[in-house]
Formats: structure tokens, sequence, C-alpha cells
């Protein structure tokens, strides 16, 4: 907890550079400057954020950089109720995949910008559990977190492939999964956006990217969204929600914070279920994520 007289606890406009490495101004002496800038050293020009790192670092994962942990520990002070939605988002993608899997008789998954691996969290692994037959494939767009994945989520080839993608191009992506032959895209599957779509801009158009996901896809597939969403006018939420996508618009990508309805509208030929909905899930009460899971006629 900060003190009123601590410079983290004034607000600033975070779409101007940081005086410094350090996001409130003067650099203090701690190790993890020193990973950043080597000890006694002038300043290096900051290094690149990725969202895998910082998302890893809420997490309490290791695969993260000095800086990517600053930008993270930043951001939860800027807007702490926002954590809750980090936790809560596995949670809810964890009973989800259980659920289609017992419930459903799912099969095959699609994760898409799956991120560095979280040992025991991983949606394989989840499925794994009352489902063997299960099929993973993981997609992103890092190197890092494409090799670390490779290494840690592929040793049953049989259960997971690991691809390089990106969801703004989805029939591209598409065609290297087939490529794989690793699912069967006549039967269903469960398409997973977890915590990514937030971080497509609307001229990446979030809804034509869903759409052209539908068209490769069976009848009676899944669609899994988790989305940080912008808080009414009215909500004491809102503003520091801004500030911290704002700060991560300019120290890892663009972030945007959509409306509950614009959230829903990302569903397009997906039928919403309901009851829950789109909503906050149950162990991320405080923060403004939504989640919710739609089926394709």
């Amino acid at each position: 907890m900060t003190s009123p007289d601590d410079p983290r606890t004034v607000r600033r406009d975070w779409s101007q550079p940081w005086p410094g490495i350090w996001p409130w101004g003067d650099t203090p002496d701690s190790d993890i400057l020193d990973e950043v800038t080597g000890p006694h050293s002038e300043p290096r020009p900051r290094p690149t954020a990725t969202p895998a790192g910082v998302y890893g670092r809420w997490l309490a994962g290791k695969d993260n950089r000095a800086h990517e942990r600053v930008i993270a520990e930043t951001m939860a002070e800027i807007a702490p109720f926002q954590r809750a939605g980090v936790t809560a988002n596995r949670d809810w993608l964890a009973t989800q995949i259980h659920d289609l899997v017992t419930q459903q008789q799912i099969r095959q998954l699609i994760d898409v910008g799956c991120g560095y691996p979280l040992p025991g969290a991983n949606l394989h692994e989840i499925a794994h559990r009352t489902a063997p037959d299960a099929r993973t494939v993981y997609v992103d767009n890092d190197e890092v977190v494409l090799a670390h994945a490779r290494a840690l989520m592929t040793d049953d080839a049989s259960a997971t492939v690991v691809i390089d993608g990106d969801a703004r191009y989805p029939d591209h992506l598409f065609d290297t999964l087939e490529a794989t032959g690793h699912l069967d895209l006549t039967r269903p599957v469960a398409l997973i956006f977890a915590a990514v779509l937030h971080l497509l801009t609307p001229d990446d158009d979030p809804a034509r990217v869903v759409t052209a996901c539908a068209n490769r896809l069976a009848p009676g597939s899944y669609l899994l969204i988790s989305h940080v969403a912008l808080p009414d006018e009215d909500d004491p939420r809102r503003q520091p929600t801004l500030d911290a996508a704002a700060l991560y618009s300019r120290d890892v990508m663009p972030f945007t914070l959509r409306t509950y309805q614009d959230i829903a509208a990302l569903f397009g030929p997906f039928t919403l279920l309901d009851p829950p909905g789109l909503a906050t899930p149950p162990t991320g009460t405080g923060s403004t994520l939504l989640a919710g899971t739609g089926r394709l006629s």
C-alpha cells in the first residue's frame, strides 16, 4: 500500500512517455532496476514488453522479464480491482472447458493467444482429466511463447500441437491449423479467445475475425470469449481502467476497452448461452472482466 505522498499515487497522463525507465519517474535502487539497466549504469532504451509476459506476471508465472513485471505491478496499482479478473479468467476458462468436455462431448480445442504454459492449468491438461482423447491446438504469434509451448505442452504429439498464428488473420490461422491434420474441422470444436480480443483494435475488426472463424467451423462448435469491459461513466472504476489501458497501450500493445453491448456483439453468428450469458465470473467480483460462451447453430 502506497502513502498519499508516494508519487505512484499521483494521477499521470499515461499517454506521455515515462520520465525514465521506471514508471513513476525517479529510478529507485532495486534488483529489478539493475536487471533492466545494469547496476549503476545509464538507463538503456526501454525493452519491448509482451502481452504474455505481463499477463504471466499477474498469474505469478516465472516467464516474464523485469520491465514486464514493472508494467504489471504498475497497472495493478492503478486499477487494483482488475487483478481479480486475471485469476477469474483462468478459473472461468477451466470450468467452461470441463463442462464442454463432460456435458457436450467436445473433444477438440483451439486456444488462440495461449500465452506461456502454466503447469497443471493448461487447457489440454484440464480436458484430459475427464477426456484423455481430447485434442488441443495452441496458437500464438510470440516466438518465445511458441518455443516454451512446444517444449512443455507437446510431450504427447497425439494430444497437442502448437502453431504460429495471429488472431487478426483467421484464414491464415485456419489454413495452418488444417495443414497439421490434428483436428477434424467437420466435427465441433471449442474456439477460445480468452483475454485476447481486447488486444484487437477497431481497425482489426474482431467481429470480422469471429465471423471468419465461424465460417471454418462445424455446427455445434462453441466460442469462448473473455474481455475487459469499459465501465459506465458513473462507475468509479472507469477512470482507473482507462488509465491502466492507456499505460498498456503505450508500453505493450494497443488495448481496446469495449462496452457490454460491444462485447456481446462480438459473438456474431454464435448464440450466447443464457444463463449465464455475458457476465463477470464469480471469482472476479470487483473487476470489469466479462466472459461468455456461444454456440454455433
